[in-house]
């Protein structure tokens, strides 16, 4: 069985080891048996163990955490009852599309446009501007959701901007 070797004075774990019964404890050592993923660096209080509180990064490796989280969720979102659509991609050719609309009326003509793989629609250049809308609203609150954490963590607060890091987004 694993066994936590505990320093007595901390608390903490400073082995984990394979006996093949509880050691009597010693004035420098407790030992219990170690379940779950206890390890090197957790904490005995007395009664349970206690998983490390990993250390509050500093502001400008918080603060790029949050900005690549941000991105991450800008590049898919769910559009027209499909999940993970492309966002940021599509764009472009959302673009083409509305400036060939402009050069070139298609006089409500509809256009096969492909969300994802084996998710098309049969769309007029209006739907698909409307999808390029609805990108643009979907990033633009990604953008403010990472401004509220970026803001929280520069007020002070980064383990709880961080902590927060998955929740409030646009769905």
């Amino acid at each position: 069985m694993k066994i936590a070797r505990i320093d007595a004075a901390t608390g903490e774990v400073i082995n984990v080891e394979a006996w093949a019964d509880v050691p009597d404890d010693t004035a420098e050592h407790l030992f219990c048996e170690a379940t779950g993923g206890v390890g090197i660096g957790w904490a005995w209080d007395g009664e349970a163990f206690v998983a490390p509180i990993p250390p509050v990064p500093a502001l400008d490796v918080a603060l790029a955490i949050i900005a690549n989280y941000r991105w991450n969720r800008t590049q898919a979102m769910n559009y027209d009852g499909e999940t993970g659509v492309p966002a940021d991609q599509a764009l472009s050719v959302i673009t083409s599309i509305a400036v060939a609309e402009q050069l070139a009326p298609s006089g409500g003509a509809t256009r096969t446009f492909k969300l994802k793989p084996g998710a098309f629609r049969e769309w007029t250049v209006a739907q698909i501007t409307a999808y390029g809308m609805a990108i643009g609203a979907y990033v633009q609150a990604c953008f403010d959701r990472e401004k509220e954490l970026a803001d929280q963590a520069t007020g002070g607060d980064i383990g709880g901007a961080l902590a927060a890091l998955e929740t409030g987004w646009p769905a």
